[in-house]
């Protein structure tokens, strides 16, 4: 075509930080009222892929779980953590609504639900 186009066109859009940060706090909201989120005092200190299934286990939750660590247990709980399937380790920091959504139950321990607090208020 001799007066075509000359490149191709994106037609991507970009979400306003602050509509992402409202949809994590709805997407919160909605956990804690279904009963979905589990807050624990502690993780298990330097699990195994066994030892993190049988603590999950134990707490009732079998599929889809997202677990959200403190800074100190990030890595451990992410290598015990992959895995095993339905396990989604992430950070505090790097949660979106699309992971607490997709999930069944999160894990989330005081230190991490201070940090997603802070995210959805500022």
């Amino acid at each position: 075509m001799t007066f075509g186009p000359t490149r191709e066109r994106g037609y991507t859009k970009r979400v306003p930080e602050t509509m992402k940060r409202a949809a994590l706090g709805m997407s919160l909201v909605a956990k804690v009222r279904d009963g979905e989120v589990y807050l624990m005092e502690q993780l298990p200190a330097n699990p195994k892929a066994k030892e993190l299934a049988a603590f999950l286990h134990s707490v009732g939750l079998r599929h889809s779980v997202l677990i959200s660590p403190p800074v100190l247990l990030r890595d451990a709980v992410a290598r015990a953590g992959r895995n095993l399937r339905g396990v989604l380790v992430k950070a505090p920091e790097q949660l979106t609504a699309a992971d607490v959504l997709k999930s069944r139950h999160l894990v989330v321990t005081p230190e991490s639900w201070e940090v997603l607090e802070k995210r959805i208020q500022s």
